[in-house]
């Protein structure tokens, strides 16, 4: 009977969401305090409900969690090492993107440097000077695209980091 109570509370506690979870705890006197993981949380309240003290104020720090909780702890985990999997897939992604944008832009930076130094010569003849008239109009479109694109870039970059940063902040709640 007593193994079906345990069940019980092991289940009642993981149906609860976080914040009744941290509620509750707190009102039985309990802390969650050390805890990262939804996991953890839910150990540390099945604990207090049974009237076990704190895993601070235990000196043995290695005991069981209550029964039925090693199944769904090593699922949690699972789970967890799969998102950190696909989150590291993600940014490796993302990286390479960058990186590939970056080189593309470099490329840009040195070819305008070419056409600025060809700007510079004096041409010998009217025609001479009316092309370089054109490629110069060119130039100045050149850079305004060139411009434009690194802003593009930094506002996407700022963009991506503040999602990742969102999602990060989501997971670890």
């Amino acid at each position: 009977q007593q193994q079906s109570r345990r069940q019980d509370v092991v289940m009642d506690v993981c149906s609860m969401s976080l914040k009744d979870m941290k509620g509750e705890l707190a009102a039985l006197g309990g802390s969650c305090e050390g805890c990262c993981e939804r996991a953890e949380i839910e150990a540390r309240l099945c604990e207090v409900r049974q009237g076990c003290h704190s895993r601070q104020d235990r000196s043995d720090d290695t005991a069981a969690p209550p029964p039925g909780m090693e199944h769904f702890m090593a699922s949690m985990t699972s789970s967890f090492n799969t998102m950190g999997d696909s989150f590291g897939v993600m940014m490796k992604k993302v990286s390479d993107k960058f990186d590939s944008l970056d080189d593309k832009l470099d490329d840009l930076e040195t070819k305008r440097g070419q056409l600025r130094q060809t700007l510079s010569t004096e041409p010998t003849t009217a025609l001479g000077r009316l092309n370089q008239m054109k490629a110069a109009a060119g130039a100045n479109v050149f850079d305004e695209g060139l411009e434009q694109a690194k802003d593009m870039k930094k506002a996407e970059k700022e963009k991506i980091h503040k999602e990742l940063a969102a999602q990060q902040s989501a997971a670890g709640r």
